[in-house]
């Protein structure tokens, strides 16, 4: 048998006396609650996925400028 007490001014929490646990009673706030979690962590993964994508189109841009360059001495030396 579960022994839960309410937790004071808040309705949705409950605490396990015997070891002290803070629970979520309501399903539909625990639910929501891992919804935003993995809604947060898709964010953050996103966002980290789109400085990565912007860091390798800052090296090819560097590329892009390299090679301008050596096409522009290759044409020098071939005057």
């Amino acid at each position: 048998m579960e022994n839960l007490a309410k937790v004071k001014e808040h309705e949705e929490l409950r605490k396990d006396m015997h070891n002290g646990a803070i629970l979520l009673s309501d399903r539909n706030i625990a639910n929501e609650y891992r919804s935003r979690k993995a809604m947060m962590n898709n964010v953050r993964d996103v966002s980290a996925e789109i400085n990565s994508i912007k860091e390798k189109l800052s090296d090819l841009e560097s590329v892009k400028t390299d090679m301008q360059e050596i096409k522009e001495l290759l044409r020098g030396l071939a005057k």
